[in-house]
């Protein structure tokens, strides 16, 4: 609920000042990375398609944490073209994830997300000097309190609106991880265009980006911001810049669109 009523203040601002919200703390449009394409857990035949199918998208993140694992990291030598980020959802114990990382070395991983279970920091350690390749947290971050739990653990963290509550504790929580010297990940979950674009009005201030929750539904009733190459384009519209696909629907079921 903070969350919504949070997008709903910051766009009703963004239209009473007549500026986007990125204006409305200082970020430059011109800077939002490029958005990674997420690909589920899947069999080795079903992710050799999916890849085929995501050829558009330049920078792809692979679920991994199951039974496929070497499978699909043996398939992903194929696809070098790509830049290629990981995320084994807390799937792998210490000497396994060692295994599956030096392999993912030969590809030139951007970084694997939360190879451990989030209680294992002393394991991310007891990881990193066995193997140089970044690793991010997800679980270990929710809010702007969690961060200094992970300095000198992790290499970057990954940043949820709908984790942290909202836009202004995420642009809190990059400001206190650049002040560590964290990198930066705004991710998503399923989400429609109305998060994905309010999210996205903060990406020009961080390195990473996955936010694709909105390219992974068929229903999506809001247009917002958008992707070209992978990279993701603002609007300049006044507020979120999102607009309801069909306002007369929303309308006759008493739905209040921002």
């Amino acid at each position: 609920m903070r969350v919504a009523v949070e997008m709903a203040v910051y766009d009703i601002i963004g239209k009473h000042k007549n500026k986007p919200v990125y204006s409305l703390f200082d970020f430059n449009p011109n800077n939002t990375p490029v958005t990674s394409f997420t690909l589920g857990m899947d069999k080795p035949g079903i992710m050799e398609i999916k890849l085929k199918e995501a050829e558009q998208y330049p920078i792809l993140k692979i679920k991994l944490g199951s039974e496929y694992d070497y499978d699909i990291i043996n398939i992903l030598k194929g696809f070098r073209n790509k830049k290629i980020r990981i995320d084994a959802n807390e799937g792998w114990e210490r000497e396994e994830a060692v295994k599956k990382m030096e392999l993912l070395k030969e590809i030139s991983v951007e970084f694997i997300e939360q190879p451990l279970q989030k209680d294992d920091l002393e394991g991310i350690r007891w990881l990193k000097d066995r193997i140089d390749i970044k690793i991010f947290t997800d679980e270990n971050v929710k809010t702007s309190q969690d961060i200094e739990n992970i300095v000198d653990i992790y290499d970057g963290i990954n940043i949820k609106l709908m984790k942290c509550g909202g836009l202004s504790e995420a642009v809190k929580m990059i400001k206190i991880a650049k002040s560590k010297n964290l990198e930066i990940m705004l991710g998503c979950m399923i989400e429609s265009s109305l998060a994905i674009t309010a999210a996205a009005h903060l990406s020009p201030e961080v390195e990473f980006a996955d936010l694709d929750g909105n390219l992974l539904i068929s229903n999506d009733p809001f247009t917002g911001v958008s992707v070209s190459n992978g990279k993701l384009i603002l609007s300049d519209m006044p507020g979120l810049g999102v607009n309801n696909k069909e306002p007369d629907l929303f309308e006759n079921n008493m739905y209040v669109g921002i």
